[in-house]
């Protein structure tokens, strides 16, 4: 780590370490009041072995749309009580929408033959840059087989990538592609879609979590299968430990056949892996979801 991302990272740590106790707390009543009761009724124990993990959907409405069920608990090294020694949690919008998504999966050919990495560091004057879009994009491509045919597009348009960028080639101008476009979109053999962004400001946090589950939602009208997204901010050091540690746990062998629960199992592998170095701070990792089938 150079100086200067140093020192960023302890300013970070220092603007967040009150809200940091106070979500720490929230994580704690949310597990008592609401994710513990329900996971067991449902016989949600203990597990030693993460192959043994069930799996379960969160489908929260209004306010608690957007609260992190899984990341209820308590998370000092010793305790067990918190969802992710008991179940691979994943969500979905609605009922109808999970049910939509895996009548999808099931009709789809599950072997993962292509992938498109699109990045996008500098943005538009009025958003901030995204300086660690090259650090994730460099551990992506180490992470998966060099068999499966990748397509990189560096700052492409709204028109030609599909996604929010620029308006134009010459100029770094906002161009937005909403959720309604998105959704419209009919994309028959897509699976996966990873959608990340770091080192949002944090007075878009609230925002943003509503604008996030609209656009993860969008991405699975689209055709999306499964969708990898995030509730609020990160830092850019935990969104490429989090994307390289996914793709390594779902290319980890040498056949590409995915299952759905393949993908939701690398998820679960991920994030844990950045709660354990940074368990104080669940404002860094508690953010990343899965919504899928």
């Amino acid at each position: 780590m150079s100086a200067s991302e140093a020192g960023t990272w302890m300013q970070y740590s220092k603007r967040f370490k009150p809200d940091n106790k106070v979500f720490r707390e929230y994580l704690s009543w949310l597990w008592k009041v609401c994710v513990r009761p329900i996971l067991v009724e449902g016989n949600f124990g203990v597990q030693q072995s993460k192959q043994d993990l069930p799996s379960v959907w969160w489908i929260g409405t209004g306010l608690a749309s957007s609260m992190p069920f899984h990341a209820a608990g308590h998370h000092s090294p010793q305790s067990e009580e918190n969802v992710f020694n008991r179940a691979i949690s994943s969500y979905a919008p609605s009922i109808k929408a999970l049910v939509y998504a895996r009548e999808r999966s099931l009709k789809r050919d599950v072997i993962i033959e292509s992938l498109l990495l699109v990045t996008m560091r500098k943005t538009p004057p009025d958003l901030p840059s995204l300086d660690g879009v090259e650090h994730e994009k460099k551990a992506i491509l180490k992470s998966i087989h060099t068999y499966l045919k990748t397509q990189l597009l560096d700052h492409p348009n709204a028109d030609t990538s599909g996604l929010v960028f620029h308006k134009d080639d010459s100029d770094y101008i906002s161009g937005l592609m909403t959720v309604q476009a998105v959704s419209g979109l009919k994309l028959e053999r897509s699976r996966i879609a990873y959608i990340s962004a770091c080192s949002i400001p944090t007075d878009t946090t609230v925002k943003l979590r509503d604008e996030a589950i609209h656009i993860m939602s969008g991405f699975q009208v689209a055709g999306f299968a499964h969708v990898i997204g995030f509730l609020w901010h990160s830092v850019d050091r935990v969104c490429v430990k989090v994307a390289k540690r996914f793709y390594e746990s779902l290319f980890r062998g040498e056949d590409t056949k995915v299952e759905d629960i393949d993908v939701a199992m690398a998820f679960h592998e991920s994030v844990p892996a950045v709660r354990v170095a940074y368990r104080n701070q669940p404002l860094i990792w508690a953010q990343f979801v899965h919504y899928g089938a």
